[in-house]
């Protein structure tokens, strides 16, 4: 049987998978350094601070600038911290 649909890709797929056990926090860093920077980075949250690395200190500056966006975003009052490392 032929079709003429397109088939998703195992990146869509696998994209789409909802990780249910992190907090909304995680999501809304993430798509945000992705929209405005187009990076990654890497988001750890604790009862009194978020943690967000990214690859270098260009980019960690920027989002540092922009830290009061992404606490309002995330509609927090905890301390967020900009750390420069590795993002595999």
């Amino acid at each position: 049987m032929y079709t003429t649909d397109e088939m998703d890709s195992i990146d869509t797929i696998l994209g789409a998978k909802k990780r249910s056990n992190e907090p909304p926090e995680m999501r809304i860093i993430r798509d945000f350094i992705h929209k405005e920077f187009q990076e990654t980075c890497r988001v750890s949250v604790s009862q009194r601070s978020i943690a967000i690395m990214v690859d270098n200190g260009a980019i960690a500056n920027m989002v540092q600038m922009r830290l009061h966006e992404i606490r309002e975003a995330c509609a927090t009052e905890k301390k967020l911290y900009v750390r420069i490392g590795t993002i595999s």
